[in-house]
């Protein structure tokens, strides 16, 4: 028998194997392709979907320019609204109108504060704080009022500077009576309220406490009396010092 069939069968064999191999190759690289496609397709509805965003945004920068305000949303709910304008200048949006929130309303010209009197209640309603702002400090007697809204404490200052604390004492037929604190509670008070004011950044309060006036400068000048001298002897009051005799001019 001849050998020369058998060593044409595994030649036979793989040229057949071949179309089987160059057809899965092909399939691989066009799912590879498709993916790519899909990918690239992707790719361009993120750009397109980017560019369509930030027109919107250009679209409300530019409306903002105009005037307009910022809404704060907190658990879905509006929390506060804040108005705005945009200042060339200075490249950048300021508060400028009103901040309203839930308990206050805070007036501003051009990112300061502008002058008015600042009432704050609490969540219920009833009274916080209450006290006029002037060239962005507070200016005169502010009140702070108990849970109940009845007057607690007053703070005096004068060009924003804290200059005195008072508890109030309110008696039977309501008339109110303050009376100063010490230096420690009054310290102790600016502590505790100064975080209350954490939202309000614009509003300059020095709450060091005031430097005590210097003792008067003793008299100066020609028409003051120098001291004697230490062991000097003091002629004693009611005396004359008496005269020496006059020379009579004889030898």
């Amino acid at each position: 028998m001849s050998p020369r069939p058998l060593a044409v069968f595994p030649l036979a064999f793989a040229l057949a194997a071949l179309p089987g191999c160059y057809k899965g190759q092909m399939e691989a690289e066009k799912a590879r392709a498709d993916a790519a496609e899909a990918k690239a397709r992707e790719l361009e509805a993120q750009v397109q979907a980017a560019k369509a965003a930030g027109e919107q945004v250009r679209q409300q920068f530019e409306q903002l320019k105009a005037g307009g305000a910022l809404v704060t949303i907190v658990g879905g709910q509006v929390d506060g609204r804040d108005q705005i304008r945009f200042v060339p200048e200075r490249n950048e949006f300021v508060r400028h109108g009103t901040r309203v929130r839930k308990t206050s309303v805070v007036r501003y010209e051009n990112g300061a504060l502008a002058d008015q009197r600042l009432t704050v209640t609490r969540e219920d309603g009833k009274p916080n704080f209450e006290g006029d702002i002037r060239a962005q400090r507070p200016e005169g007697e502010w009140i702070w009022y108990s849970k109940d809204g009845k007057p607690a404490t007053k703070e005096i200052w004068q060009a924003g500077r804290l200059t005195d604390v008072q508890n109030a004492s309110i008696a039977r037929d309501g008339k109110v009576t303050w009376k100063s604190v010490s230096k420690a509670e009054r310290d102790a008070w600016a502590r505790t309220t100064a975080p209350v004011f954490m939202n309000l950044p614009e509003l300059i309060r020095d709450t060091t406490p005031p430097t005590p006036p210097a003792p008067p400068a003793p008299p100066t000048g020609t028409g003051a009396k120098a001291p004697a001298s230490p062991g000097a002897p003091v002629a004693p009051k009611g005396t004359t010092t008496p005269k020496a005799p006059a020379s009579s001019g004889k030898k």
